[in-house]
């Protein structure tokens, strides 16, 4: 259930982000991942939304597949 609604939510959400909040992300990854303080927060905020983005599109994909799967 959560593999069909995440991606939905998720895509919602990341798409609608402010500035502020991707720099706000990039902050929160840099301290988790214990990047270097010259890591650009904005930058780093940036290519985490990709990448959630990318998994979303694959989880999206996947249940399509798997319900075309079940009406053959």
């Amino acid at each position: 259930m959560d593999r069909r609604q995440l991606p939905n939510f998720t895509l919602e959400f990341i798409t609608n982000l402010t500035d502020d909040a991707i720099t706000a992300l990039g902050e929160m990854v840099k301290l988790s991942l214990g990047v270097g303080d010259k890591a650009d927060p904005t930058v780093l905020g940036k290519h985490w939304i990709d990448d959630v983005t990318a998994t979303c599109w694959r989880l999206k994909l996947a249940d399509y597949e798997d319900r075309l799967a079940q009406t053959e």
